[in-house]
């Protein structure tokens, strides 16, 4: 994450934590780490491979306050499509109008691909990559915690649809109304999950 101006310091992140036996609720502020803006290391802390990610988007999206990369079944499965994901559930609006697949499903560990993946991103919440899983972005870190939470259940929903033998999705604009109460709502339930205070 960013404070509101790029230039008001160094890009946070979470360190790696995959070798790990511990969940998201377990996270400690030490954890979390500082990186420079072209996602160097800063006083000898060990940084993700994937940093890039986050730098590269950071430079390339003002609007940004807050990435998050991570792995899911789901985003994996739905990357490896190829196309489009048109988010059709009532938590669509936080993700409209689509979320796109990037050409690319390895780590995303050098600027080149990060960049490469911005450009998939575009303007978008989100970019799924094949096989791996995705990358949402929100102006906070509520918001993109509220989207990351919108697109598993889009991607539930979509899956049992597919299995029914639903129509594919029509494209087409989706309506934004009603994205900041979907963030709002989906922001605190997540919070009262974890038995945290979100205030």
């Amino acid at each position: 994450m960013r404070s509101s101006s790029p230039d008001d310091g160094p890009i946070l992140i979470l360190r790696h934590l995959h070798g790990e036996p511990r969940g998201f609720e377990d996270v400690r502020a030490t954890d979390v780490v500082p990186m420079s803006a072209d996602g160097e290391p800063i006083a000898g802390v060990d940084l993700p491979g994937e940093r890039y990610i986050h730098s590269a988007v950071y430079a390339r999206r003002p609007d940004v306050g807050s990435v998050l990369h991570y792995h899911s079944a789901l985003t994996a499965a739905f990357g490896l499509l190829g196309r489009e994901l048109v988010p059709r559930t009532p938590l669509a609006p936080i993700l409209a109008p689509a979320v796109v697949a990037h050409g690319y499903g390895g780590q995303i560990d050098t600027p080149s691909k990060g960049a490469e993946l911005c450009d998939s991103l575009a303007d978008r919440a989100a970019v799924l990559l094949p096989g791996h899983g995705v990358v949402v972005v929100g102006g906070s870190v509520e918001e993109a915690s509220a989207r990351a939470v919108a697109l598993e259940d889009c991607c539930r929903v979509e899956l049992a649809a597919a299995q029914i033998g639903a129509p594919e999705p029509a494209t087409g604009p989706v309506s934004t109304a009603g994205s900041s109460e979907v963030t709002f709502v989906l922001w605190h339930d997540l919070i009262r999950g974890l038995d945290v205070d979100g205030e």
